[in-house]
Formats: C-alpha cells, structure tokens, sequence
C-alpha cells in the first residue's frame, strides 16, 4: 500500500492518454506493424532505460532540494527512477530479471498491438461501421490503462 506516482491525476492523464493516442493510431491510421518491426520496440526501451539512467541524479536532486510547489521524495541513493525497476541499486539478479520483464512486456504490447490492428483490419474490410470499430478498440484500451484504484 505504498502510494506511487500513478495515483497522481498528471501521471494518469500522462499515461493513459498515451494509450489513447496509440488506440486512435491502430484505429484510424495505415501505418503497418509487422512482427519484423517488434526490435523496434525493444529499442525504444533500451534507450528509456538509458535515459531514466542519465536522468536519475537529476531528478534526486529536485526531490532532495525541490523548486517551489514541487513536492518529492528523495530515496538517497544517489538517483531517483520513475519506475522501481529501473533502479540501478538493486541488486543484479533482480536488475536482470526486471530487464527481462520490461522486455516480456514490450513484446507482449507490440505483439497485442499487431493482433488489434489486424482484426481492425479485417473488420474494415468485411464491412464493419467504424462506431463497432472504435467500441472493440475502447474496449482493448480499458483492459491495458488504470483508472482508479
């Protein structure tokens, strides 16, 4: 029961509206997504890892001394992660296997994303209205986004 960043009204817009942007994309958008491409994705994550990594010490500082009207939690480790499991002080087993996850996760985002587009795809083809389109992606989109506790 420990609070975290995603019970913040901000990192809820932040997040789920990403989701929504991705959901319109496979909904109304050509661009293709094939399996080829699923490295793509796993890249992506390499280079948030990277960057949360470069980002940690700066971030530690703004929770350790914040601005006016910045509130957060300095962990005194040197950096602070905007996910637990990117935390460099772990130990390395658990950094593997956390590494390991995040990539299950990509791929199994990728790979849903693919599977979704490719219904939509025939459902277009077949003739479906797009309102029964959109009510098959809203309802992909709520089973992967939080909106409440």
């Amino acid at each position: 029961n420990t609070p975290h960043d995603l019970h913040e009204i901000p990192q809820l817009v932040m997040h789920n509206t990403n989701v929504l942007e991705i959901l319109f994309e496979l909904l109304l958008g050509a661009v293709p997504i094939n399996a080829e491409h699923a490295a793509i994705g796993v890249l992506w994550g390499t280079a948030f890892i990277a960057f949360s990594w470069a980002h940690a010490p700066v971030l530690a500082s703004i929770a350790k001394n914040p601005p006016p009207g910045v509130t957060g939690q300095w962990r005194g480790n040197g950096g602070n992660f905007p996910y637990f499991f990117l935390d460099w002080t772990l130990p390395v087993p658990t950094q593997y296997a956390c590494f390991l996850g995040l990539l299950g996760v990509l791929l199994v985002f990728y790979f849903g994303a693919m599977g979704l587009r490719h219904v939509l795809s025939l459902a277009m083809a077949a003739g479906v209205p797009l309102w029964a389109r959109l009510l098959v992606t809203y309802a992909f989109g709520f089973l992967i986004t939080k909106w409440r506790d």
